[in-house]
């Protein structure tokens, strides 16, 4: 907390350094007083809400709007706060393995050759490596397309699925909805995306806000802490 009232997120701490984003670009009227400036034992929570399926948003929870050339801009539209609701804490802890449910069911991707030969669990975190080019994203969009069909065709419990797009890069971003609107999946998901970076480029407190922008994004989509009812 600033002492002019602006807040801003922590995403590091090196003591007796933190690194904080803030969701506002001109600096000129914060002080420059240690001070004035309170670390607060609380953290930033986002409203997660079934409204949010088919929205994007960014790392706040509130949603934006993304123009064919991939720019964003906010939204008129208010924070979604349809029942029910929760308050989901970003930056949250990582869990102990007391508190983590037992993996006993599969998460089908549509991929034979990963559903077959090296099965995912629901609920198992699993991180996709490869050199640019070989599929990696379309994998992704065959496995949401595969949840959503069997959300539809099944009466248990599917899958939320949200896309935490990191880019930093309007062009990227762009591509990125394009194809999700082409597969027909952009009103089956919830899209956390960064803001618009390209008003300062030349900025270098604007590239450090940016790539700390991708981490709270991530972080806003890690979707095992997302309770929502739906799907």
């Amino acid at each position: 907390m600033f002492s002019n009232g602006r807040q801003g997120v922590v995403v590091a701490q090196r003591p007796p350094l933190a690194f904080v984003l803030c969701d506002f670009q001109n600096q000129d009227t914060l002080s420059n007083n240690e001070n004035d400036v309170a670390i607060l034992n609380t953290r930033i929570a986002i409203q997660v809400s079934n409204s949010l399926i088919g929205k994007t948003v960014n790392y706040f929870g509130r949603v934006v709007d993304v123009k064919k050339d991939g720019s964003v801009t906010d939204c008129l539209e208010s924070v979604l706060t349809e029942p029910p609701f929760t308050q989901r804490d970003i930056f949250t802890p990582i869990p102990q393995v007391k508190d983590i449910s037992l993996i006993n069911s599969p998460f089908l991707t549509g991929t034979a050759m990963i559903d077959a030969l090296a099965p995912i669990g629901r609920g198992q975190n699993m991180l996709l490596v490869g050199e640019e080019g070989l599929g990696q994203r379309e994998i992704l969009l065959g496995a949401i397309k595969t949840q959503i069909r069997e959300m539809k065709s099944r009466s248990s419990q599917g899958i939320t699925c949200i896309y935490a797009l990191t880019t930093l890069d309007n062009k990227e971003r762009a591509y990125v909805i394009e194809n999700l609107q082409r597969a027909g999946l952009l009103d089956h998901i919830i899209l956390v995306t960064t803001r618009d970076h390209h008003q300062h480029p030349d900025s270098p407190q604007t590239d450090a806000a940016a790539y700390a922008e991708s981490v709270a994004v991530a972080a806003t989509g890690m979707f095992k802490s997302w309770p929502i009812s739906r799907y």
